[in-house]
């Protein structure tokens, strides 16, 4: 007869942040930017996103330093990524890379994210508390190698040739 194992509903609420912080280390390693030691995570936060590694990994990704605003009535936290090289494209380029960025949902949970493209930067606002990041930490890697791809060509063939 075999054993079966049991977890009770306050272990498995710990076990979700910490599968998608796990994903999304692993997800920065695979694309050659590992997060730096000092990153950490706790998997026993009332706050999940408060102790989600997806704000140091855009960080890392899009080399810059977040600064994040939260709004905490509306539980919504909001920041900006710099791409000044954005202007590079055209307008319709543009818009179709921030396209799959536009509203990414965690089907399982409440946390959303939506993006805005502004002039040479992203400007995201991150929904809710509780949910999975790694998928839109996927598509943001996406878009920031389609946006380098889209680069190299402009570089190459000159200005809005994007």
């Amino acid at each position: 007869m075999g054993r079966s194992c049991s977890y009770g509903s306050e272990t498995l609420w710990e076990f979700y942040p910490t599968m998608d912080n796990i994903v999304m280390a692993k997800m920065m390693h695979d694309i050659g930017k590992p997060l730096p030691g000092s990153c950490y995570f706790s998997a026993d936060s009332f706050h999940y996103q408060a102790d989600s590694l997806f704000y140091p990994s855009m960080e890392q990704l899009f080399e810059f330093k977040l600064d994040l605003e939260e709004i905490e009535n509306e539980d919504q936290r909001r920041f900006v990524i710099p791409l000044p090289d954005l202007s590079l494209l055209c307008r319709e380029t543009q818009q179709r890379l921030v396209k799959p960025l536009k509203s990414i949902s965690c089907n399982m949970f409440e946390l959303e994210f939506r993006t805005k493209l502004g002039e040479g930067e992203l400007q995201v606002t991150v929904s809710g508390s509780y949910g999975y990041s790694y998928k839109a930490l996927f598509e943001f890697i996406q878009f920031k190698k389609r946006l380098d791809e889209k680069l190299k060509e402009v570089v190459a063939n000159g200005p809005h040739a994007g």
